[in-house]
């Protein structure tokens, strides 16, 4: 059975015991029970395309998360054109590396600029956050550049660093034990986002087109013809010293979450991602 789809279920039983953080929740007697609908057309879905910022603590050398950005479209259509406007809600979250201070004219410019921030006072507060968030948008797919390989792998890591609770609400299974590290000390993004598909712009470009690099820039240049400006990772924490360079950092944040959806779209790289 290959989703998205429609189905017809005989004689479904509520099930009452939570396994998951889906909203409703069947038992059936046999998978004989489950039918395919050919004859619909695909279900609208709900997609999320996400980007992060992160700044290298110097004493532990982990990454840590100071911005989450979202961009949200809940009615999706996988075979037919791209919609238009691309995301219909935007989300932030922005938290601040702990010998920092937010800029005391900050939250007056963020109203002043109409952006959706919401700020965070530490690490752990923006991952319980974004995991509330998760539960409330439910995404059928995930999407971003280099979401399966770094963002999901990092996010993992920082929610059991600051042992935040419900680090299973990344995907739809409800679990307590996170997922043992594979090679090289990464998460598997099967068992970290089960229940949602993920589509990372990054993989998808490398199997679709040629292109002297696959980093965001380069794929918003060739593939949109549209321009990226590059943050180094050294500059991030000045960005801290005024609301004007703060409100730039998050608006490059949610830049990389459109570039990376637009991307997608362009590259037609949903329908493969859900083939795989």
């Amino acid at each position: 059975m290959k989703g998205p789809c429609w189905l017809d279920i005989h004689e479904p039983q509520i099930h009452t015991s939570n396994v998951s953080w889906c909203k409703v929740e069947v038992n059936v007697t046999s998978t004989s029970t489950i039918h395919v609908i050919e004859t619909m057309d695909p279900p609208p879905l709900t997609i999320l395309s996400l980007a992060i910022k992160t700044l290298p603590n110097i004493s532990t050398h982990q990454n840590e998360i100071i911005g989450i950005a979202g961009l949200v479209h809940t009615s999706f259509i996988i075979n037919k054109s791209a919609p238009k406007p691309s995301f219909q809600s935007s989300f932030f979250g922005l938290s601040k590396p702990s010998d920092c201070i937010f800029p005391y004219d900050f939250r007056d410019a963020v109203k002043r600029r109409g952006l959706n921030v919401d700020i965070l006072g530490t690490e752990r507060s923006l991952l319980s956050w974004f995991l509330v968030k998760m539960l409330k948008i439910d995404p059928d797919i995930v999407i971003g550049h280099d979401v399966m390989n770094f963002d999901l792998d990092v996010m993992l890591h920082r929610i059991t660093a600051c042992k935040v609770a419900h680090w299973s609400r990344i995907g739809r299974l409800r679990k307590l034990n996170i997922p043992k590290t594979m090679g090289g000390g990464k998460f598997s993004d099967r068992a970290v986002a089960s229940g949602r598909s993920l589509c990372d712009v990054k993989i998808s470009a490398k199997e679709l087109i040629r292109c002297r690099s696959y980093d965001l820039g380069t794929l918003a240049e060739q593939v949109l013809h549209r321009q990226r400006k590059d943050l180094p990772t050294e500059q991030i924490k000045n960005m801290f010293l005024t609301s004007d360079s703060l409100l730039w950092l998050v608006e490059h944040t949610l830049l990389d979450a459109n570039l990376s959806l637009d991307c997608c779209y362009e590259l037609n790289a949903l329908p493969l991602a859900l083939q795989i």
